[in-house]
């Protein structure tokens, strides 16, 4: 009977859905909320394994071996959300199979998820809408194997494939239980799909292809070939036929079956040139069509797609794809073409007449094949040179030591290549090989692993080897270390000092590993083409340049009740406060950390406590308002003139004819509390009054007012907010971008230059004046007022505005006074400058300036008495000039180094916004002086200011620009050292929260 043929058996599991709780079954190990620090480049990093359109066609979602699924819209390639499920060590999270319910309102995403903490097979399920999390189904010990394949049946039932012979599952939502259907398959599922009319096909590992009626009866089972293996199966559209993708046999082939018994309709061939199996099928939206691929291609590593006419016989063509890895899943499109992903990874979409149309490819460096390549470093490790794309083309170089990158490098002494021999040690059949060989002595690898890399150490004292799970290093042929990697290590090498192995991984990475231990020390991510990268510890402290501090961020599983329960990601950048340590992480590379870094860690409680305290509100920006004669008028933002995540470059500004503007601003609570809104105007951050206006609940949301001053003309505008403790900020995704155009009509005449010079040699302290009493900071001070104030030609501003605090009149009461009377009178376009002459402290990599009346050198008399950071931050956010170049003269003991100098800036530039430009100079050499009664540092800036950096490292427009001096002072300082005999000066930096340019004074 029917029953006898298809066995229904319910499982005891609910299935967790929003609110249920999963029944607990055997666990591996427990589930861990403990961070995960991974590499994110807004696409995929690794294979691709499936992809589907939403019910709309407007929509794509991949899923990839990253452990991350995505939404994309098909229009432009877009990332419209990043789906993040529970991930863990090994294959943990690994997503192989999608599929979107028929409503539009259901993702579920399953693969290698949930077994190694359950025992058992997990699926998750998102809203397609928001990205956001729904829930997650546990099949308990009913599916203790990895989920290959999914498929809606209907809104609420889900066919499922899990990688075991115990036959199909269904999901019912709405019973909220799992069925077991088709178990006479006796081997596992490779393909599922459902026609129109709840007809299933399935392709099995046995070698057959079966077929099923809407109550998922067996209708028909029918065999390959011999050697021939079904693998992608699909339904025509009007489900007439059923294309079969096969692997094996002689040539390239897929097949045709009649949907209505399987019998035999059409075998498909690949072009007569190709090679590979067309493993992969998909139909055209009219059924005219069929396409299929995989590794069908050229031996030399061309991809194509077969098309196939299926009322034109001998009319199939190939769509060349160019060089990629093998494709892994295709759709046919609405109006034609074909949408495919690929193992590379890449996603797009190709017309039927070959011409691509869109294509979204990994951003990160491909190392395949890169000991082909230029891939060398230096002695110490410092240096490495590497391929960005597949066989080392490309070549770039990085210099960790200087936070370097380098396009198109030249020649360079002291790089070595990795070599496969070495004096008297040989390694042998290494490439894409199971069993590599030491001096003819195979060694072991893992099971389907694969060798990938080698490098014998140049005085043949150990060797290295790169496979696709693990770095592992030998000595006199017996394995010393092994370290496990996420991604294959496709190069290897190693420094002639014996102290690292650096490794280039798969997901574009490159590791420093201890030689010794294994451990790994830093990594490396660089985007090619877009100067950007970041150098990382496995802390997380990191150094960056670019937009470097996106590309790696913290994942962390939530968990309730043992369950899972979603997952928080928050980039590095988003704790920048805490987490960005240039200086930190080169004393690690250089071996000079010592318990440096874990006391930090320590410190700041690590990533897991920050994570803790919660993430910050989300913003929703629900109107703006103007004052009139009538009084507040309020209205919403207009359509398109918003955007959350990035700031759409036609998006048209929103005008108003007034000199400020109210912004009412929604405020909600995810558990991190509220901390501070900060409005950023022209990438600055500019201070808020209070709007007067606050309603709703002030624990969990409220609606707040917030009023900005509006410069002349277009204002572009950033808001974002922080937790509660103030340590992280909304991600890139979350921040709200706007653009206001102030019509109104702006005062007349030139902007003045709001201008703030500190100089402090002595101290109230008789024993830190003994002890630390400078020459020249208050003579800084003061010629840095003269020079301003002697722009007779006034082309730059109409006056000056200056306040100058030396000695006794520098105390940290008359500071804050002085910018408290700065900000009252600043308006939006004057120009400002801050100058700082004295001493300088570095406490956890920020700069504290260290005013007359310091009570002591102790960390609790620096926090209490000088001039902190966050509190120069502050004061910075209270000003409303977005021009303005903070320039900072310190003189710090002995152990203050370029790293220090390079963190503190940076950490001033983005809590306080502006332009900074740095001189760090130590107590014993600020003696010395120069020969102009100065400082080296203000000696070098009062030159640039004078006219020099315009005339003599500018344009010569007569306009000494911000610019200009940073350029002219980076470029003298050395040469100034030298004259004056400082044996180690340190380069000044310089830092920008904005590109652009502004005119500082004019040459008399």
């Amino acid at each position: 009977m029917a029953a006898a043929i298809v066995r229904r058996f319910l499982t005891a599991l609910l299935l967790l859905l929003v609110a249920g709780v999963d029944t607990p079954v055997r666990a591996e190990g427990d589930l861990s909320s403990v961070p995960i620090l991974r590499v994110e480049t807004g696409v995929h990093g690794a294979r691709i394994n499936r992809l589907v359109l939403d019910p709309a066609q407007s929509h794509v979602i991949t899923v990839a071996d990253d452990k991350t699924a995505r939404v994309w819209s098909l229009a432009d390639g877009t990332l419209l959300y990043t789906l993040r499920i529970p991930i863990g060590d090994g294959p943990e999270g690994r997503i192989h199979a999608v599929a979107i319910s028929p409503n539009g309102k259901k993702i579920v995403v399953g693969g290698f998820t949930g077994l190694t903490w359950f025992g058992s097979a997990k699926l998750y399920v998102f809203n397609p809408l928001t990205g956001g999390w729904l829930g997650n189904i546990g099949f308990g010990q009913g599916g203790t194997a990895p989920v290959r394949d999914l498929a809606f049946l209907s809104d609420d039932r889900l066919l499922v494939a899990l990688d075991d012979n115990k036959g199909l599952r269904v999901v019912d939502f709405a019973a909220k239980r799992i069925i077991t259907v088709a178990d006479d398959l006796n081997a596992p599922v490779m393909s599922i799909d459902v026609a129109a009319d709840g007809r299933v096909v399935a392709s099995a590992q046995d070698g057959s292809v079966r077929l099923y009626d809407s109550a998922l009866q067996r209708l028909a089972k029918v065999p390959m070939a011999a050697g021939v293996t079904p693998y992608k199966v699909a339904f025509s559209p009007d489900a007439s036929l059923v294309a079969v993708g096969l692997t094996g046999g002689p040539r390239p082939q897929a097949m045709l079956l009649s949907a209505k018994d399987l019998k035999p309709v059409k075998e498909l061939s690949g072009g007569e040139k190709q090679r590979g199996a067309l493993a992969l099928v998909g139909w055209s939206a009219d059924g005219e069509v069929l396409y299929g691929a995989g590794s069908y291609g050229k031996d030399g590593g061309a991809r194509f797609i077969r098309r196939w006419p299926i009322k034109q016989p001998g009319s199939a063509s190939d769509l060349s794809l160019g060089e990629r890895d093998i494709v892994t899943d295709l759709r046919g499109l609405p109006g034609g073409g074909v949408l495919f992903a690929t193992a590379d990874p890449a996603w797009g979409t190709i017309e039927g007449d070959g011409r691509s149309r869109l294509l979204r490819e990994r951003r990160q460096a491909d190392f395949r094949d890169g000991f082909d390549g230029c891939f060398a470093v230096s002695a110490t490790g410092d240096v490495v040179d590497f391929g960005l794309k597949q066989g080392g083309r490309e070549c770039v170089r990085f210099d960790v030591t200087k936070s370097r990158l380098e396009h198109q490098p030249g020649p360079r002494t002291g790089l070595s290549r990795p070599q496969v021999s070495a004096k008297t040690v040989t390694v042998t059949d290494w490439r894409n090989k199971p069993r590599p060989q030491i001096n003819g002595k195979p060694v072991s690898l893992d099971p389907n692993e694969l060798a990938r890399s080698v490098a014998v150490a140049t005085d043949a004292s150990g060797v290295a080897i790169g496979s696709d799970f693990a770095v592992r290093f030998f000595k006199d042929g017996v394995i010393s270390w092994k370290t496990e990697t996420s991604s294959p290590a496709w190069m290897v090498a190693t420094t002639s000092d014996d102290r690292y192995v650096v490794a280039g991984l798969g997901d574009g990475s490159i590791r420093w590993l201890s030689r010794a231990t294994g451990e790994i020390i830093v990594s490396l991510l660089v985007v090619p083409h877009e100067d950007s990268w970041v150098l990382w510890t496995p802390e997380g402290l990191y150094d960056y340049g670019g937009s470097g501090e996106a590309l790696i961020g913290y994942h962390r599983n939530r968990v309730e009740h043992g369950q899972p329960a979603g997952v928080d990601f928050v980039e590095v950048g988003q704790v920048y406060s805490s987490y960005y340590r240039r200086d930190l992480v080169k004393r690690k590379f250089r071996g000079e950390a010592g318990t440096s870094i874990a006391a930090y860690i320590d410190h700041i409680g690590g990533a897991s406590k920050i994570l803790d305290r919660g993430l910050p509100p989300l913003l929703t920006l629900t109107a703006y308002c103007v004052d009139e004669h009538a009084g507040r008028q309020c209205q919403t933002f207009p359509q398109g003139t918003t955007s959350r995540g990035a700031r759409l470059t036609d998006a048209p500004a929103v005008s108003v004819d007034a000199p400020m503007i109210t912004l009412r601003v929604q405020t909600e609570d995810r558990g991190g509390g509220f901390g501070d809104i900060q409005v950023l105007r022209d990438n600055v951050p500019v201070p808020t009054a209070a709007g007067g206006r606050t309603t709703g609940d002030q624990n969990r949301a409220r609606s707040d007012d917030y009023v900005v001053q509006l410069a002349p003309g277009k204002n572009e505008f950033v808001l974002k907010a922080t937790n509660g403790a103030g340590e992280i900020e909304s991600s890139p995704d979350e921040q709200i971008h706007f653009s206001v155009m102030n019509t109104a009509t702006p005062a007349a005449g030139k902007p003045t230059l709001r201008l703030i010079a500190i100089g402090v040699n002595r101290f109230a302290s008789p024993e830190l004046t003994r002890d630390h009493e400078l020459k020249y900071a208050v003579a800084d001070a003061r010629g840095v007022i003269e020079m301003m104030q002697s722009d007779q030609s006034r082309g730059v501003y109409d006056k000056v505005d200056a306040i100058l605090l030396t000695d006794e009149q520098a105390t940290l009461s008359n500071i804050k006074k002085a910018f408290d009377d700065i900000a009252a009178r600043s308006q939006p376009d004057d120009v400002g400058l801050l100058f700082l002459a004295g001493h300088g402290v570095n406490i956890d990599g920020k700069y504290n300036f260290l005013p007359y009346d310091l009570r002591d050198l102790t960390l609790q008399g620096i926090r209490e008495s000088a001039l902190t950071h966050e509190e120069l931050a502050r004061l910075l956010r209270s000003l409303q000039t977005t021009r303005m170049l903070v320039a900072i003269d310190s003189y710090f003991s002995d152990n203050f180094d370029q790293d220090m100098t390079e963190t503190a800036a940076g950490q001033l530039v983005k809590s306080g916004g502006r332009v900074i430009l740095a001189g760090a100079t130590s107590e014993q050499e600020a003696r010395k002086g120069t020969t102009s009664g100065h400082g080296i540092f203000t000696s070098v800036l009062l030159d640039a200011l004078s006219g020099k950096a315009d005339q003599e490292t500018g344009n010569r427009d007569r306009q000494v620009d911000v610019l200009e001096v940073s350029t002219y002072s980076l470029d003298r300082f050395p040469q100034a050292a030298e004259r004056s005999g400082y044996y180690r000066p340190q380069q000044p930096v310089f830092k920008a929260s904005t590109g652009d340019d502004f005119a500082l004074r004019e040459m008399n």
